[in-house]
């Protein structure tokens, strides 16, 4: 269950290794809703994860879940019709297509290249993403 939605927009400079600072809103969201950093205070080094959805070629941005938010996604899924045209489209799109990165201590992560693509980086160029919540 989602303890707190991330609200509003925030735009973080990409560098051209593909380093990009979480928002602090977003992160704190994060830790809150992965067990392996909310739940497991002996795991001094557990880091809260973010699930990036890059998708089908008609997709044209990528979504971020906490490990709650993948969860419940992956779950509305699994509750769709076995072979169903819409469960194939589903998992191929949100749950193959698709990857988990672990926050690093500073609060950034690097964007691997597939998620680059879809936001329409180069290989090594820098820019601008737009984290925006619902």
């Amino acid at each position: 269950m989602v303890s707190e939605a991330f609200r509003g927009e925030f735009y973080q400079k990409v560098d051209s290794k593909a380093r990009v600072s979480i928002p602090a809103a977003l992160r704190r969201i994060l830790e809150v809703e992965d067990p392996a950093t909310a739940e497991s205070p002996r795991e001094e080094n557990a880091r809260a994860r973010v699930y990036m959805v890059y998708g089908g070629k008609n997709r044209n941005f990528v979504e971020c879940y906490s490990r709650a938010g993948a969860d419940a996604l992956a779950a509305k899924i699994e509750a769709m019709d076995l072979g169903s045209p819409e469960r194939d489209r589903a998992e191929r799109d949100l749950i193959s297509r698709s990857v988990m990165i672990e926050v690093e201590p500073d609060g950034r992560i690097v964007l691997p290249a597939k998620v680059r693509a879809k936001m329409g980086f180069g290989s090594d160029e820098a820019g601008e993403a737009a984290f925006a919540g619902f």
